[in-house]
């Protein structure tokens, strides 16, 4: 089958060196090891800021060949509109990158995602964004019938505090017992709240560029959760002729 008649993943992050060239790798590592895997997909990655045939980064090769694969042959790509127009999906590692590639070519922005936001679809982002709003409303309410049971007992402790110093001691240890309680209660919610709240403004993945191995280990740990979800994800709606979040 002739190059041009593949169909393009493109993978996207800054310098084509790190994430989006491990990314690349494990999509392509990923679709070979797949049962009826289409054949005429292609895998490629660039990056916004670039500069044309520089090696994977050591941390990024030393990584990739802990899990079994070989990234010295890549050099790195500057992104170009042409890149993108070829391609049938572009994947890239941030918010930041996706909005960089929208503002190039405004015309594709529907084929735009960030990596784990085309993963998780906007039907989950959206039930996130829910979730969050309800556990907020929540807390709110807990908090504030908690404040409105013992809301007497506080207000005469904190008079109390004020008529003697000779009881200060007791009445503070009386009013931190108290906000400890305030502090427990919708604790559970607050947890999930922080979750919810981190899974919807955490879309980037991570940027290892400059830092350590271990840096790198946990990048590639996750462009491989959320990579070998994109593949499935395309293969699976490939059947249809058409790729949606």
């Amino acid at each position: 089958m002739a190059e041009k008649d593949k169909t393009l993943i493109l993978f996207v992050c800054t310098g084509n060196t790190c994430r989006s060239s491990m990314a690349e790798a494990l999509a392509k590592d990923f679709i070979s090891r797949m049962k009826n895997a289409k054949t005429n997909i292609k895998v490629v990655s660039a990056g916004t800021g670039a500069i044309d045939n520089e090696m994977a980064s050591p941390q990024a090769r030393a990584v990739m060949q802990e899990m079994g694969l070989d990234i010295s042959k890549h050099r790195s790509s500057y992104l170009t509109k042409e890149f993108v127009k070829k391609a049938k999906i572009v994947l890239t590692m941030t918010e930041r990158q996706k909005d960089y590639v929208v503002k190039m070519l405004p015309d594709v922005e529907e084929k735009v995602y960030v990596l784990k936001e085309f993963v998780m679809g906007e039907e989950m982002l959206h039930k996130q964004r829910e979730l969050a709003k309800k556990l907020y409303e929540k807390i709110e309410k807990i908090k504030r019938e908690f404040f409105q049971e013992h809301r007497d007992e506080i207000i005469e402790l904190e008079k109390s505090r004020e008529k003697t110093l000779f009881e200060l001691q007791k009445i503070e240890g009386e009013l931190i017992a108290w906000e400890k309680k305030f502090s427990e209660v919708a604790k559970e919610e607050t947890k999930a709240l922080k979750r919810v709240e981190d899974e919807i403004k955490d879309l980037d993945i991570l940027d290892p560029f400059g830092q350590s191995i271990e840096k790198y280990r946990a990048c590639a740990t996750q462009l491989s959760e959320y990579v070998s979800k994109a593949v499935h994800k395309i293969l699976k709606n490939y059947s249809s002729g058409k790729l949606q979040n």
